[in-house]
């Protein structure tokens, strides 16, 4: 399961992320407001795979596409995507 910007809160609002680590594309103010996220596994990172689940960052759409083509074994050549 893949989830890119903002949409890991659904994920965690239907229980999804529960003890996996994840990284959304909100602010912390507005992810504790949320009442839906385990503070302590978030990552303040681009992208974040956890078992079969990939979180990203909106910005970090490029790792987070090469991310998910790796899981699902797509055959591509990472050096397609650049990022600058």
């Amino acid at each position: 399961m893949a989830s890119i910007s903002s949409s890991p809160f659904l994920l965690a609002k239907a229980g999804v992320l529960e003890g996996k680590r994840y990284t959304i594309g909100m602010t912390e103010e507005n992810r504790q407001k949320a009442g839906v996220f385990d503070h302590s596994l978030y990552r303040d990172e681009l992208v974040v795979t956890d078992g079969k689940i990939i979180t990203a960052r909106g910005r970090g759409f490029i790792r987070f596409g090469s991310e998910f083509g790796r899981a699902l074994n797509v055959n591509f050549d990472d050096r397609w995507y650049k990022e600058d």
